[in-house]
């Protein structure tokens, strides 16, 4: 079904976008090979949040502070919360 559904839509992925994610699952196996443990979205926070830190765009700093400050939850506005924080 899922193979019908993609068919029928005309959807196609860059080249580029393509080879880099390639790339990507590709260094990430190889590193759960060497440490099972190893999680590439945690080795990679830091690197974005300096990113988006960085930036002088504010859809892009707001994006990093629902992040760190518990998404839309209005109740945890301003608030960084200590579960969420670890999960990071």
């Amino acid at each position: 079904d899922m193979l019908t559904v993609l068919n029928d839509i005309p959807f196609s992925i860059p080249p580029y976008f393509a080879l880099l994610a390639r790339a990507v699952i590709t260094l990430e196996g190889l590193a759960l090979s060497a440490d099972p443990d190893y999680g590439l979205v945690l080795e990679a926070y830091p690197f974005v949040a300096r990113k988006l830190l960085s930036s002088d765009r504010p859809e892009l700093q707001r994006a990093l502070q629902e992040v760190l400050y518990g998404g839309g939850d209005p109740s945890l506005k301003g608030v960084v919360t200590p579960t969420r924080l670890s999960a990071l």
